[in-house]
């Protein structure tokens, strides 16, 4: 009996520890509000409840995060439907971001997310021919750029607004 009960308790705090840990997970963008930087992310992702699964919420007010290294910074339209990686910090964004929007929570819960843009998963046109190119690609519509062994590729119209320098 005490062993059954042991168990059971066990199971219990597993349950929910897997149930309220979060640490990574893909989802979309559902709209996006580019003054502030933030997202309504809708995680593409099911969870268990009382053993049915669910889907997960909607996350609001979600930082889109964006490379940047000192003065050089990268960034792209958001749109409706865009692949996202939401990650869950350990600790609440509020020291990081502004205070006031992001009240204290637990630990890697769903209010502590940030998206990633651009982490599509599957193989693309794109990707198979950087690969057997050995090259870095960006293609946007018609206009294509390529980086491969020393030299830069580039297909559609170029505006040059500055000094073209020959080295």
């Amino acid at each position: 009996m005490r062993q059954e009960f042991s168990k059971a308790v066990k199971i219990a705090i597993q349950n929910e520890l897997l149930n309220g840990l979060h640490t990574v997970m893909p989802g979309k963008v559902m709209k996006y509000d580019a003054k502030e930087g933030t997202a309504t992310i809708k995680p593409i992702a099911t969870t268990y409840f009382n053993g049915k699964a669910v889907d997960y919420p909607e996350l609001y007010e979600v930082p889109v995060v964006f490379p940047r290294f000192g003065a050089i910074e990268f960034s792209a339209p958001v749109e409706k439907n865009d692949q996202v990686l939401i990650f869950f910090t350990e600790r609440n964004l509020g020291k990081w971001m502004d205070e006031d929007k992001f009240p204290q929570s637990s630990p890697f819960s769903l209010r502590n997310a940030i998206a990633i843009l651009g982490c599509f998963y599957g193989p693309g046109e794109l990707t198979e021919q950087a690969n057997e190119d050995k090259s870095l690609m960006i293609k946007n519509g018609e206009l294509e750029i390529s980086i491969t062994d020393g030299t830069v590729y580039i297909k559609g119209d170029v505006v040059i607004d500055g000094t073209l320098i020959h080295g």
